[in-house]
């Protein structure tokens, strides 16, 4: 049994005090990894203060933000115009999406500014400090570049399907890959995001609950084979030995595996995914052909030829549990292990919005039915898309 949580020092406390295995929710640590790198470089953070100041200028009157809309309809018709987009501390991403609509509207804010030098200079001269340079407008696209790959990690890991901790050594790997690939960035941001990856290593431990759930995985677990061998030997053995006191003499493995529900085949990011599994494949070299004389199921499943495609793991396993009938048991426990608590975060939105003045009367139990009427109404709908 395992839970996942944030890294609050009460849920931790909470989970050792009843001896459960915890995953501390990624989604927190990544951000909370941009938080403190940006906090570490006053200029970078002081830059990112005077796009909030920028924005905020434009956020908060009505007439600046007409103003911003009509020079960005004069500019292009054809384009719908945009408003501005304010950072918020506890909203994950807010700061890109600040940083990269100011991007995006960036000639129409220099209209703005030169119009009201001739129509109201007393505004003019307010907004004259708040005003980027060019060369702070590059550091600027540049940070945005950044923090882009951290936004790709957290809609990986809101997602239902991909948001597992059998996925999390590989999407690391390869988000850590991608963000040392940014070229041509100046001094002031690379050095962000080296401090950005030196937090993630330090805040995110690779317990022996997430390295076991990774090679269940059956397109992910050559990652962990390429970037850490000793690592992939010692999960394996670990494997084994729970696979040993699983399986009992005259025991028929197959009797103990019941079906494991089908979920929908995760696509998003697949080309990323899958240029960094080839070059992992490329590092590995060939892996040995499957042996189906071996009586071992979990000598016969690593030594399986690995899977070319991206592939959902429960459906992997789901047509595979004749092959492997222990393991597909053991499989199903650990893909089932969440990567982050945004289920329950979600959660918290859903009881928010049903929660209001003008319903305090709702009683607990009408709560908990509108919640989850909310939440199978979207799962009735996928299943009828899936029809």
């Amino acid at each position: 049994m395992s839970v996942t949580s944030d890294n609050a020092t009460t849920m931790v406390k909470a989970a050792e005090i009843a001896g459960i295995d915890r995953v501390a929710c990624f989604a927190h640590i990544l951000h909370n990894s941009v938080k403190k790198a940006l906090a570490n470089s006053d200029d970078l953070n002081g830059l990112v203060k005077k796009c909030h100041g920028l924005a905020k200028f434009f956020h908060q009157s009505s007439k600046m933000a007409a103003a911003l809309v009509t020079q960005q309809e004069q500019l292009d018709a054809s384009i719908e115009a945009v408003v501005i987009i304010m950072d918020v501390v506890t909203r994950w991403n807010s700061t890109l999406h600040m940083t990269r609509r100011l991007c995006r509207v960036r000639i129409a804010i220099e209209m703005v500014f030169e119009e009201l030098s001739v129509s109201d200079k007393l505004v003019h001269e307010k907004l004259l400090p708040l005003m980027l340079k060019e060369s702070e407008w590059d550091i600027v696209e540049e940070l945005v570049k950044v923090l882009e790959q951290v936004e790709n990690m957290t809609l990986i890991f809101s997602s239902a399907s991909k948001g597992i901790a059998a996925s999390l050594y590989p999407w690391v790997a390869m988000v850590k890959d991608e963000l040392t690939g940014i070229k041509d960035l100046s001094e002031l941001v690379g050095a962000f995001r080296q401090d950005l990856l030196q937090e993630l290593n330090e805040r995110h431990k690779w317990t022996d609950l997430i390295l076991t759930a990774s090679v269940f995985h059956p397109s992910f677990n050559i990652i962990l084979r390429a970037l850490d061998n000793d690592r992939f030997i010692s999960t394996k053995q670990h494997v084994q030995e729970e696979y040993d006191r699983l399986i009992r003499p005259n025991d028929d493995p197959a009797q103990q595996i019941q079906n494991i529900p089908s979920t929908e085949t995760p696509q998003d990011q697949g080309s990323a995914i899958h240029r960094f599994l080839k070059r992992q494949r490329t590092v590995l070299g060939d892996v040995a052909q499957s042996n189906d004389r071996q009586d071992n199921e979990v000598e016969r499943y690593f030594a399986h030829s690995l899977v070319d495609d991206v592939v959902n793991p429960m459906e992997w396993w789901r047509f595979n549990k004749e092959k492997y009938p222990v393991l597909a048991k053991m499989a199903r426990k650990y893909l089932a292990i969440p990567a982050t608590s945004v289920a329950s975060e979600r959660m918290f939105s859903v009881s928010g919005g049903v929660c209001t003045d003008k319903r305090g009367r709702l009683s607990d139990y009408a709560i908990s039915d509108i919640v989850f009427c909310n939440y199978a109404s979207k799962c009735l709908a996928q299943v009828a898309a899936a029809m």
